[in-house]
């Protein structure tokens, strides 16, 4: 009787985790966002319409949040800059944006431990990412694919899921900017000249 008594409550406390767990994963807030706005010299880089506007929204997963949106041009190009944050840098993938924008021919580059995507918006062909900064950038987090035999492999995988789990009740956010251009050899310019052409742009607070 003491034994089942014991179950008893071990059945409890595991249900009552995984409940709670569930509701603070599914129902709490987005992540946070930081201040970003333009430098007032750079403000005659906003008076530029596309054919069609870049309407963003926020998915329906509360594990990304979006913010300020620019869209800015230089000479032969436009660049469309969105803010997003996620719980954890694991979360990352832009997928969402593929089917709000309505992006086709998608293809997925690297360059380096970085990737990006191409595809054709509105007829125009364009690149786009999500960039921490001038030389990190992510349209997702890589997957490393493993002998499925590798037990360390899966050893580590189990070790990373369980710290996704408990990191939802503390989350460090991750936030990036999303860059849309019709500059096709963006991410393949210099930390120099994408600073130049976007991050020098912004005041981040």
């Amino acid at each position: 009787m003491r034994l089942i008594s014991k179950n008893k409550y071990l059945y409890l406390f595991l249900l009552v985790l995984i409940l709670y767990t569930g509701f603070f994963i599914f129902f709490r807030s987005r992540p946070k966002l930081n201040s970003i706005f333009i430098k007032e010299s750079n403000n005659k880089l906003l008076n530029y319409k596309i054919k069609n506007n870049i309407n963003i929204v926020n998915p329906s997963s509360n594990k990304v949040n979006l913010g300020k949106t620019f869209l800015i041009k230089d000479n032969e190009n436009w660049y469309q800059i969105i803010q997003l944050s996620f719980w954890r840098k694991e979360y990352l993938n832009l997928k969402f944006l593929n089917k709000q924008l309505k992006i086709n021919d998608i293809k997925l580059k690297t360059i380096n431990s970085n990737n990006y995507v191409s595809g054709t918006f509105q007829g125009e062909k364009i690149v786009y990412s999500c960039m921490k900064n001038s030389n990190e950038f992510y349209y997702r987090i890589p997957i490393k694919v493993a002998d499925s035999f590798d037990i360390n492999y899966w050893k580590n995988i189990y070790i990373h899921n369980l710290n996704l789990i408990f990191y939802s009740f503390k989350p460090k956010n991750y936030e990036c900017y999303v860059v849309i251009t019709t500059n096709t050899n963006f991410f393949k310019h210099s930390d120099f000249e994408i600073n130049k052409k976007i991050f020098d742009k912004f005041i981040y607070e």
